[in-house]
């Protein structure tokens, strides 16, 4: 299913957030590990001066130790996995890109802040950029204050939303072979919404059963899970439906497998 996982880390306790789940999967799929780090030249010359620009080369030198070092460190917490280290030149989100471009089947993972709006803006965000421009499977992982990033952190299921397009159900076989691997269920999740105008025009509401057509949507739904379940084969099945909202709002529809 994967070739390997790689992991981009900037000595950062943020990037290390992603370490406990990459481990707990390296472990499970017994699957090499890469740790990654990337030296930007471009970032680091606009922090130095003039004066000090015919230190650039010693610095980047410098800085390819240091890092070597920590990714040695951080390797020696993964136990029984291969860990390979590389230290690459470039600007990061690039550089993890193209590794993914070498080989599709490797899967990347990386913690994010979370941020959005400007926040993001200002800051950049690599796991973003690579989200948007990489074709690999990627593994996020929210990095909270109280995120752990020693040990491992088992996952206990997989939440999938589908809306009925080709696209979203694309993702359906993937799911369906890590939770058979990792021994976890997984949820389908499909949100459903009735729009007001269904039942309701210019001059006030239509003569329909509002209850019987929640019914029918909800009902839509279902099925649709059901069929998507029997398609799939996920293996262990057991079904809860749930629908909620007020009136006019999004409603959902939840398989658990």
């Amino acid at each position: 299913m994967f070739s390997k996982i790689l992991i981009p880390l900037d000595g950062s306790r943020t990037a290390e957030k992603v370490l406990p789940y990459a481990r707990y999967l390296a472990g499970r799929f017994k699957i090499p590990t890469e740790l990654l780090a990337v030296i930007d030249i471009a970032e680091l010359a606009t922090h130095i001066t003039a004066e000090k620009a015919r230190f650039l080369d010693t610095m980047i030198e410098e800085g390819m130790r240091s890092s070597e070092s920590y990714l040695r460190g951080i390797a020696a917490s993964f136990g029984g996995t291969t860990v390979t280290c590389k230290v690459e030149k470039g600007r990061a989100e690039e550089v993890i890109i193209e590794r993914g471009e070498a080989d599709t089947a490797m899967l990347i993972a990386m913690a994010t802040h979370g941020r959005s709006g400007l926040n993001r803006f200002l800051l950049g965000s690599v796991a973003e950029k690579v989200l948007r421009g990489a074709a690999n499977a990627l593994l996020l992982v929210r990095a909270t204050d109280e995120a752990p990033s020693d040990g491992e952190v088992s996952f206990k299921s997989i939440i999938v939303p589908v809306d009925g397009s080709e696209l979203a159900e694309s993702i359906l076989p993937m799911a369906a072979g890590v939770a058979k691997k990792l021994g976890i269920e997984v949820v389908l999740f499909r949100a459903y919404h009735i729009p007001y105008n269904a039942y309701a025009g210019d001059e006030g509401l239509y003569a329909i059963n509002y209850d019987d057509l929640i019914s029918a949507v909800r009902d839509e739904a279902k099925d649709y899970l059901d069929k998507r379940h029997r398609t799939e084969n996920f293996g262990r099945f057991d079904r809860h439906v749930f629908a909620w909202a007020l009136r006019c709002k999004t409603l959902g529809a939840w398989q658990r497998y």
